[in-house]
Parts: structure tokens; C-alpha cells; sequence
């Protein structure tokens, strides 16, 4: 529902957005090739 109320701007750079990222993990899997990489949290001191 939450779609279909945002002005057509908010939409159009969310989709960019999301495609930027896409293609950002594409790179990062030599095109899913590979699992992503994982992130490990490092404990504080």
C-alpha cells in the first residue's frame, strides 16, 4: 500500500536506488558466481 502513495520521484530514485545495488552485488559475486561476502562484527574492547 505504501507504494502506490509515493509521489512518482520517491519511486523512480527507490528503484534506482535498489538497481544500484543489484548490480554493486553482481560485482561483488562475479555475477553470482560467488556467495556474497559476509560481515563479521568485531567484539568492543
Amino acid at each position: 500500500m505504501l507504494w502506490l502513495n509515493l509521489e512518482k520521484s520517491s519511486l523512480t530514485m527507490g528503484l534506482c536506488w535498489a538497481g544500484m545495488g543489484v548490480v554493486y552485488l553482481a560485482y561483488l559475486t562475479r555475477r553470482f558466481r560467488q556467495p556474497p561476502p559476509q560481515f563479521e562484527r568485531q567484539p568492543l574492547p
